[in-house]
């Protein structure tokens, strides 16, 4: 069972191209057996492997996470500046109710996976204490 069944998935979403892309291969392509399938369908295998088939979002959509946005944004400049650490204690903790779409998920994911390396790892001497934004 996937952790996104219960978001909705747009008309790109990977959901109904995987049911599609099941279709056509039941009704065109014999390269795979129906219980292989059903097992690539079950674990969101694509053509791209385990990656989505269109690309990541850039950018999440809602204004509400613009302090995530532009940090993530500045992080090559604050990392070199030595700032990264206090700008991440500054941010304010976001919830995440307003991540409607599993391509929101998976870009708030990767944003907040740089945030928690950039802060272990981005000062002279790795952080043995993680933010309390990012522990929330």
């Amino acid at each position: 069972m996937s952790p996104f069944e219960h978001l909705p998935t747009s008309a790109t979403g990977t959901a109904s191209k995987q049911q599609a892309s099941s279709t056509e291969s039941n009704e065109s392509d014999s390269s795979f057996p129906d219980h292989i399938q059903s097992l690539l369908t079950k674990y969101d295998v694509t053509t791209n492997g385990f990656l989505p088939e269109g690309p990541p979002l850039e950018v999440l959509p809602d204004e509400y996470y613009a302090p995530w946005e532009d940090l993530i944004r500045r992080l090559p400049e604050t990392l070199d500046a030595g700032t990264f650490r206090a700008e991440v204690d500054r941010l304010p903790v976001l919830q995440t109710e307003r991540l409607m779409k599993e391509e929101e998920w998976r870009r708030a994911y990767v944003v907040l996976c740089f945030f928690a390396h950039g802060y272990i790892w981005g000062g002279s001497r790795p952080s043995e204490v993680s933010s309390s934004f990012m522990a929330a």
